[in-house]
């Protein structure tokens, strides 16, 4: 993997602020900020996420743990606009 892809890979999920947001997007941010994967693919197995950021968050965390390829990055990137704006 390049540098930059990496920087893509771990920024995938900072579109939500911590300081803003639902107090389940906040949830998802402060797990995600401390690496906590696996708490976060747990956490949305036993209640699904409905919020398009915390869906980033978990997909990002799937790819980290090797549980979905890259295309789950990829996707996560190309509709970040979507998420950026989804309020």
């Amino acid at each position: 993997m390049t540098f930059v892809f990496l920087l893509l890979v771990n920024g995938c999920s900072s579109s939500t602020n911590h300081l803003d947001g639902t107090e389940e997007e906040r949830a998802y941010d402060a797990l995600q900020l401390k690496g906590e994967w696996e708490q976060i693919v747990e956490k949305n197995a036993k209640q699904p996420t409905q919020s398009l950021p915390c869906h980033k968050v978990v997909r990002l965390a799937l790819y980290r743990l090797g549980q979905a390829g890259e295309e789950a990055v990829f996707d996560c990137l190309s509709d970040a606009h979507e998420v950026l704006t989804n309020r």
